[in-house]
């Protein structure tokens, strides 16, 4: 499968694993040792063959949480807590060294110094600025909601000028200068209003706030991976979207400026999809518009805004099946990548290295029959 790879000119494919432990009763500090073994061994023939990876070692939402781990706290996933939890970023930094420093058996050189792996991507697919902020609950949601005071207080001198500056503005069920504070659900924050109101003010904090914090996360991870392990590689703070792109992506793609390449996951579904699993899988029953990107241009993969100065990836993408057009997603992809500037473009991920059964990230799916 290598060779006729590298007979066909691709020269990076992309590595997305799960470094946590699996298996029960396991500290959350602990690795998945097979998932390393998995690596270590594709570095090597990918290696021999001249193909570099991009390496995507966690997803925070495909992660089984375990009762001894006591993180989450409250909140059901894992997901965004990462950029904020001082307890699980003590252990991210523990799987980053069981990653990359031990020595690769098949190579004789740690994955931190290894010239094959081109990129090391921090978090696969989570935003603080994206839906799921809604599933942080309890005590993993005040935790955040004290850093969060403690920002303000920083930024204006006391809670008293907060109240001030929010022009007296408050949240049913808080009370700011006790410093109870609450946030602003996400869909609050893609709507209208007027930047000098009290409510506006709040909602440039808030994001503000939440687009620090996840900078701040990637900033400290580059410097960590950097001086305190030694990788060399590139690194990519993420690759997601915002619950609106208008409003919230100039604020996520800022927060990756503090590693060296932006990312972001983009798939074409063909246009409109109703269903039970819409936006990841279409399924019987559903209803979907079976449309070429040739006359849906705006959901085009690679049409983009970039940011200046930084090279740009799409780390995941495909044309969704079952649409009838796919045939035509090679083909633009090379054309509009040298027109746009994009600096790489990955079909998902490569995990098997040789023929895989179809299937999608979550299963099989009855779109997907027509491959097999």
């Amino acid at each position: 499968m290598l060779v006729f790879l590298a007979k066909r000119g691709v020269n990076m494919v992309r590595w997305h694993g799960q470094i946590i432990a699996k298996t029960d009763n396991n500290a959350l500090k602990n690795i998945d040792e097979q998932a390393r073994q998995q690596l270590w061994q594709y570095v090597a023939a990918m290696k021999k063959e001249g193909i570099y990876l991009t390496i995507s070692p966690y997803y925070a939402n495909a992660v089984k949480n375990q009762e001894n781990w006591q993180i989450p706290r409250d909140s059901e996933k894992l997901s965004g807590l990462l950029f904020f939890d001082p307890e699980l970023q003590k252990a991210y930094k523990n799987w980053l060294k069981e990653l990359l420093i031990p020595v690769n058996p098949y190579t004789g050189i740690p994955l931190k110094d290894e010239a094959a792996i081109a990129i090391i991507q921090l978090q696969n697919e989570d935003s603080l600025l994206f839906w799921t902020f809604k599933n942080l609950k309890g005590r993993d949601l005040e935790l955040l909601s004290n850093q969060y005071r403690d920002w303000l207080i920083n930024k204006y001198g006391s809670l008293e000028e907060v109240i001030k500056e929010w022009k007296n503005v408050s949240i049913k069920g808080e009370n700011i200068k006790a410093g109870k504070i609450k946030f602003y659900s996400i869909w609050h924050l893609t709507k209208e209003q007027n930047p000098n109101s009290g409510t506006g003010k709040r909602y440039a904090d808030q994001i503000q706030f939440l687009t620090e914090t996840m900078y701040n996360f990637n900033q400290e991870m580059k410097r960590f991976l950097r001086e305190e392990i030694g990788a060399k590689q590139l690194i990519n703070a993420g690759n997601w979207k915002t619950a609106d792109p208008i409003k919230l992506n100039d604020a996520e793609r800022y927060s990756y400026t503090a590693t060296e390449v932006i990312g972001v996951n983009r798939y074409y579904n063909g246009g409109i999809h109703e269903g039970k699993y819409s936006d990841w899988a279409i399924v019987n029953g559903d209803k979907f518009t079976n449309r070429s990107v040739l006359l849906n241009p705006s959901s085009f993969p690679l049409n983009l805004k970039q940011v200046a100065n930084y090279p740009m990836i799409i780390p995941e993408s495909s044309w969704v099946p079952p649409l009838g057009y796919q045939s035509e997603a090679p083909f633009l992809v090379s054309i509009f990548q040298s027109l746009t500037g994009i600096d790489g473009f990955y079909w998902f991920a490569m995990k098997e290295p040789q023929w895989r059964e179809p299937s999608s990230a979550n299963g099989y799916r009855p779109s997907l029959g027509k491959w097999v």
